[in-house]
């Protein structure tokens, strides 16, 4: 695989993503439009279900990833079979409700088919120290791991800024997998990011179209796959993951501990998340967006790097990254309703 070859590859990727977007974008028009409510922070009905996009890009670039011998096939098939089960019930989700109990339980199926995929878990590195843990480290990380799918899902409130943040993450942290000699994640975080960029065209504020379930659950478990992918390798440090997705990681954690030591029910709909205070603080999807996106180039991919080149820091590291995002999401009240 030459680099020429790859970004070709990728450019494609992105292209065939924007164009499905578009038609997706006509399909939803008719039949999945997302009217505002109290809780939205969009004020005029939108189309929603443009994630499907992302899905369809990714699983055709991974198989034909894997076809070419670029990407390894337990990758490939818990990115196809895993995101397959998870975009199916986003998907179904999108057109009406789905009960909870059905979609933890594809969420929980998926991400334990794709552990299997990578032969289970039978130690978590912290960095200083790897503790055999056999079958609990496969207990962290199905536990890790659907939290992701439901932190992505989360986290698509406003425009642009699940798609921004997957096109940080996936290509961020495929430059570091491919600089640390694994070119079959790296590919496969490149096709995600690449993925996402195609859809970004359309859900840039003012967005045209929205992610819906059948993307922001699907984006969670890929990078969720990745995490697990790293850690099952060990070559490098997959705590660079939680760095990278610290944005995501940091407000929604904040915010849920915060609504359950508030007494308020975890499962119930809301708007306390940091991003979504933050909108309404200035009134516009854009600000915070481009706010996330500094975040993310100027404070957390330089400690991701750091993170590569030691790994036996990255605990500490992590929790550093984490710091001044937790004293943001305090600032923003992030959890609390102010109506109550």
């Amino acid at each position: 695989m030459t680099v020429r070859a790859s970004i070709l590859f990728l450019v494609a990727v992105t292209i065939i993503s924007c164009v499905l977007t578009g038609i997706i974008r006509l399909y939803a028009m008719k039949r999945l439009m997302d009217v505002a409510n109290e809780r939205s922070m969009h004020k005029s009905p939108t189309p929603r279900g443009g994630g499907g996009a992302i899905v369809l890009a990714t699983i055709t670039a991974s198989c034909i990833a894997w076809k070419l011998g670029w990407m390894a096939q337990p990758l490939a098939l818990s990115i196809t079979v895993g995101g397959l089960m998870v975009a199916g019930i986003g998907w179904m989700d999108d057109h009406g409700h789905v009960s909870s109990g059905l979609r933890a339980a594809i969420h929980f199926g998926a991400s334990i088919f794709a552990l299997w995929q990578f032969g289970w878990l039978h130690e978590i590195d912290f960095g200083f120290y790897r503790a055999p843990l056999g079958i609990f480290s496969n207990v962290i990380a199905l536990v890790i791991m659907v939290w992701f799918v439901n932190m992505y899902n989360f986290m698509d409130g406003i425009d642009g800024l699940a798609g921004s943040e997957a096109v940080f993450v996936g290509i961020g942290g495929g430059a570091l997998l491919w600089m640390g000699g694994n070119s079959s994640m790296g590919i496969a975080a490149f096709i995600i990011g690449a993925a996402s960029l195609g859809f970004l065209a359309w859900n840039w504020p003012p967005a045209k179209i929205f992610m819906g379930d059948v993307g922001s659950g699907f984006l969670g478990l890929m990078f969720a796959i990745l995490l697990v992918g790293t850690a099952s390798e060990g070559k490098i440090s997959f705590w660079l993951w939680f760095i990278l997705i610290g944005v995501f990681l940091t407000d929604t954690s904040y915010t849920l501990i915060k609504r359950i030591r508030t007494g308020q029910k975890a499962t119930e709909p809301h708007s306390t998340h940091t991003f979504q205070k933050a909108s309404k603080s200035v009134g516009s999807h854009l600000p915070v967006t481009l706010s996330a996106i500094c975040i993310n180039m100027l404070w957390l991919a330089p400690i991701a790097t750091i993170c590569y080149y030691l790994p036996r820091l990255s605990v500490g590291l992590t929790f550093l990254a984490a710091l001044p995002l937790f004293f943001l999401a305090r600032k923003y009240r992030a959890g609390v309703n102010e109506t109550k």
